[in-house]
């Protein structure tokens, strides 16, 4: 890209603390995003014996609120900038990863996963808006396209390689709950369940995590970039 007249992703972006910023943010939640929500639904199917469509049920409050808020909040980040919403987006998220491992050993689908995933829901609803304006706002108008083609291809990655890379890592984590069988798939084997539950909790916590490192990365690449 470097060599070529016209790159398709000229790297010049990325000398935007800004746009590097909010870009590497975007990773990281969209990471956490990705590991719970491909997850989810072998836990909540496979191992606490939920139906399918109760599990599908859980992931309404993300579109609800992202419907209802987004634009909103692309009208705060416009009036107060995208970092104090991209901060307190992030962390009102990783507080439902963080209750969604809390509550999971109950298995309790309505009255505790559901009420979480509204948390997660309301936090991406304030950081969706906002962090594609750090995005675009970091660049020139002509360039505005290509961040903004960067930043969907970011996302993208992260539900790859986040996904891909937590694989062993849940296997790990089953086994070591006292799991024998494999995670995600259906048994009726004394301790699958509970393996399952203790399995999940722990990427509820490491999602927690990574939400909280994207707090931390809006705070010191957005909020606290000189303003041009």
């Amino acid at each position: 890209e470097t060599r070529v007249h016209a790159p398709m992703m000229p790297l010049s972006l990325f000398a935007s603390r800004v746009f590097s910023a909010a870009n590497l943010m975007a990773f990281t939640l969209y990471s956490a995003l990705s590991i719970m929500f491909f997850f989810m639904p072998m836990t909540f199917i496979a191992g606490w014996g939920y139906s399918e469509i109760e599990a599908a049920a859980t992931f309404a409050p993300m579109s609800v609120f992202i419907s209802l808020l987004s634009a909103r909040a692309g009208r705060l980040a416009d009036r107060f900038g995208p970092a104090p919403l991209l901060i307190v987006g992030s962390l009102i998220t990783g507080a439902g990863y963080a209750a969604m491992g809390l509550f999971a050993p109950e298995q309790d689908l309505w009255r505790r996963i559901l009420p979480a995933m509204a948390l997660v829901g309301f936090g991406m609803a304030l950081v969706v808006a906002p962090l594609s304006s750090a995005v675009m706002g970091a660049v020139e108008e002509h360039q505005s396209g290509v961040a903004s083609g960067v930043n969907n291809a970011v996302t993208r990655m992260a539900g790859l390689i986040s996904v891909a890379a937590v694989g062993g890592l849940v296997s790990a984590l089953y086994v070591r709950a006292g799991g024998t069988e494999s995670f995600g798939l259906p048994s009726q084997t004394a301790g699958h369940a509970a393996a399952m539950t203790s399995a999940f909790a722990g990427l509820a916590y490491l999602a927690a995590a990574l939400c909280a490192l994207s707090a931390v990365i809006a705070w010191l690449g957005v909020g606290r970039a000189p303003r041009g």
